[in-house]
């Protein structure tokens, strides 16, 4: 369909619950999962609603209203969204867009008379979120565990035709194979960036490869790839270090889940994939954030060096990478203070310069491969909480300030007014729930 003409018009009643158009029809969608490794068996859009699908641009997109109230899968829950959890969701799809990793987004969010309970008494909101598709992992789960073969493979026909149009019907070996590629670049790119999702079951695992569904996230501070960002991860499963291993685990379970229609050896030989499309990525990315533009085995061995060095020593992950630009130019200073023992730096900054000489690669060069993909601006959930609480005080100066910030996350520090620089004490360990 095509949205109407007057649609911006239409989004103040359609977001406060007031006015259903008639070109709108709600759909929420049941589906199951792996949550923290357990299989629940009946999942489903418990505060959400599919409200319809459009052309534009070349492209299709899906329009889905979270925190629209109860549906048929709100089990005990009210269906409904707190503006905290919105404007997290909202700030953390454009900071990874200008990341330049795939992810939904919001059209807007919108902040509702009602007061909803949580841990405590909170403003209620509602999110437009717009992605070209909201089909999980969790989809095909449902249906292979319930038995019902024939909307398996309606469904896995469904995803062909619109999401892979340039694949047979009977390629759906090709298509899981691509399945895998998509999210092994993805958390690639996670890890690469610093961000940890959080809640990685396998009914937050985006079918197309985007990263969906976040809740509890959070871009790391200093290195630590036993960080957890999710104070309901008691064991750590989704810790950041190890979601390339929770992707994988995931997409295991979707094999599984499509097992009766792709043949098993092939859904081997895809899986298996995963490990070399991953530390291809990842090192590539590791590589660019070091200024080379090859990551051979003495770039990867010099980037592991490094992220040893940040993990002993607590270093601040994107400020290390954002000040080696200034360390570069001859001015070392603000990146050695990053370090608590600046022996340990001053020696792998050595042999990371002569690397960089023995590899053709000028200074300048490495600056500015480096600007290019390590930002000075990230999304710390210290400002994500300050946001949440100007606007719950009524001011949202600061939404929009930090909205314009993640639309340029590599301008140089000084240009976000001190939004950029090291985090303060209290900000360094924030943990959220999932009910964020």
């Amino acid at each position: 369909m095509q949205l109407p003409a007057d649609f911006a018009a239409q989004l103040p009643g359609l977001m406060n619950l007031n006015e259903v158009p008639d070109w709108v029809q709600p759909i929420a969608m049941v589906y199951s999962g792996h949550q923290f490794g357990a299989y629940n068996p009946r999942l489903g859009d418990g505060r959400g609603l599919l409200l319809a699908q459009w052309a534009a641009n070349g492209a299709e997109w899906d329009l889905h209203l979270k925190g629209a109230g109860m549906t048929p899968f709100s089990r005990m829950g009210d269906g409904r969204a707190v503006l905290r959890s919105s404007i997290r969701e909202y700030l953390a799809g454009e900071a990874l867009h200008h990341l330049g990793i795939p992810t939904t987004r919001a059209l807007a969010v919108a902040l509702c008379p009602d007061r909803i309970y949580r841990e405590q008494v909170e403003p209620g909101a509602t999110l437009l979120r717009v992605t070209p598709c909201h089909i999980r992992f969790g989809h095909f789960e449902y249906f292979a565990y319930t038995g019902q073969r024939a909307e398996l493979v309606a469904l896995l026909d469904y995803v062909m035709q619109r999401y892979w149009p340039e694949l047979a019907p009977n390629e759906k070996d090709l298509w899981f194979a691509d399945v895998v590629r998509r999210n092994a670049r993805l958390v690639a790119k996670w890890q690469a960036s610093g961000f940890a999702h959080g809640v990685l079951n396998t009914d937050n695992m985006s079918i197309i490869g985007e990263t969906f569904d976040f809740g509890p996230y959070a871009f790391i501070n200093e290195y630590d790839p036993d960080f957890i960002c999710n104070h309901s991860d008691d064991a750590g499963r989704y810790r950041f270090g190890r979601q390339p291993d929770i992707v994988y685990w995931n997409l295991m379970c979707l094999a599984q889940a499509v097992s009766s229609l792709i043949d098993v050896e092939s859904l081997r030989a895809s899986l298996a994939l995963f490990g070399d499309v991953f530390w291809r990525e990842y090192n590539n990315l590791m590589a660019q954030r070091l200024g080379f533009t090859v990551a051979n085995e003495k770039v990867v061995a010099v980037t592991q060096r490094y992220l040893q060095l940040l993990a002993e020593q607590k270093t601040d992950y994107h400020l290390a990478f954002s000040r080696l630009i200034n360390a570069l130019s001859g001015d070392a200073g603000a990146w050695f203070a990053l370090f608590c023992d600046a022996s340990g730096a001053q020696a792998w900054f050595a042999d990371y310069t002569a690397l960089l000489a023995e590899s053709g690669v000028e200074l300048s060069a490495a600056d500015r491969n480096i600007r290019g993909c390590a930002p000075a601006f990230v999304l710390r959930n210290y400002i994500v909480q300050n946001v949440i609480a100007a606007c719950e005080a009524g001011d949202d100066a600061l939404l929009h300030r930090v909205f314009d910030c993640l639309r340029n996350p590599f301008a140089d520090e000084a240009q976000f007014d001190g939004l950029a620089g090291e985090v303060p004490e209290w900000g360094r360990h924030i943990c959220i729930s999932c009910s964020s």
